[in-house]
């Protein structure tokens, strides 16, 4: 799995979300917390007059002091630890992760808003805040919330806020949607993270031929379980950061897409297909040319289907068809024979 890209989606914050965490880190140093959680923004949050939290609570005609009570109650610690700084807490950036999912994917957001916070805290209340405070969010209805959350917002201060246009985002913001799903392997290398390939030079340059082409440019790496693979991969990552392949692919970044945390957390029904197919529009969309590696390319195949549906091979193979969309799979021999037999037309589309 993949490491959560914390600076990006902090990044990602618009001020009114900015300031509500620096004052749940300021609440929690005050009340001795080794942590900052979730408990914590949502109370900052309700204190803050700006915020849409408080204005959708007060359209939902539920009221903002009760809950704050609750949350006040809930955490009075016994354990004070004055003088510490407290660091997040892994469910506060859980949180924070799947609001940014939420807001980007599906409300086309460029920055994260206190509102889409307020809507993961509401999904997942009985998970991020303490059971008083979880009970009296549970009266609200979370469907009709993930629906209306846009309008139910709309005319609060924090909603008629500048916004920062997409051209002022930092390219970690840019690159968030692919950063949550992927691992960049040209950065990792040009860190001098990947050891030295040997041996292997002929499979990389059969490889690189591959790429090369206009189209059928998917190369498929097949062999049994450890004989290294992704080492191949990491050896082109390592010739791409060392100009020692065609000038046409110099340029190139070369990601490894994980299918796990692609699906991780995706129980609504169609949250996988709209994840990768994010993942697909930034990469066509992207203007530096990105190749994804995706290993264990035999799951992709009923991979967020309902009843063994062919949902992620499907939204994949009209762009690796036509070429739009540059991908290396890995699999094993016998997985890519059931492959033929799952999907004909699948595998047809690597080389």
């Amino acid at each position: 799995m993949i490491r959560i890209n914390l600076s990006s989606t902090l990044g990602a914050l618009n001020d009114t979300s900015k300031l509500v965490l620096e004052e749940a880190a300021a609440y929690a140093i005050g009340a001795g917390e080794s942590e900052v959680l979730p408990s914590h923004f949502l109370l900052k949050s309700l204190d803050n007059p700006f915020s849409d939290v408080r204005f959708i609570l007060n359209k939902l005609k539920l009221e903002h002091e009760e809950l704050s009570s609750l949350l006040i109650r809930s955490n009075q610690s016994e354990n004070m630890n004055i003088g510490s700084v407290p660091s997040f807490s892994p469910l506060l950036i859980e949180m924070l992760q799947e609001a940014w999912l939420l807001g980007s994917l599906e409300h086309n957001q460029i920055q994260l808003r206190t509102a889409t916070i307020f809507l993961s805290l509401v999904l997942n209340a009985t998970r991020y805040l303490p059971t008083s405070a979880a009970n009296y969010l549970n009266q609200i209805n979370k469907e009709n919330l993930r629906q209306s959350l846009i309008t139910l917002a709309e005319g609060s201060t924090e909603s008629q806020a500048k916004q920062t246009t997409p051209t002022q985002i930092t390219n970690d913001a840019d690159k968030s949607v692919l950063s949550r799903f992927a691992e960049n392997l040209t950065e990792k290398a040009l860190a001098g993270n990947i050891d030295p390939v040997l041996a292997r030079d002929e499979e990389i340059d059969l490889m690189i031929d591959i790429l090369s082409r206009r189209r059928k440019n998917n190369p498929i790496v097949v062999g049994d379980a450890g004989v290294g693979k992704s080492a191949l991969i990491e050896g082109l990552a390592l010739r791409i950061v060392n100009k020692q392949v065609p000038p046409h692919l110099q340029n190139v970044e070369l990601w490894n897409l994980d299918l796990a945390a692609l699906q991780s957390g995706a129980s609504i029904k169609g949250e996988f297909e709209k994840r990768l197919k994010s993942v697909i529009d930034f990469v066509k969309n992207s203007t530096t040319p990105i190749v994804l590696f995706i290993d264990e390319a035999h799951t992709l195949i009923g991979a967020g289907g309902e009843t063994g549906g062919n949902d992620a091979a499907n939204l994949l193979k009209p762009a690796l068809a036509r070429g739009e969309l540059r991908t290396i799979a890995a699999t094993t021999w016998s997985e890519y024979k059931n492959m033929w037999k799952k999907i004909p037309h699948f595998p047809v589309v690597f080389s």
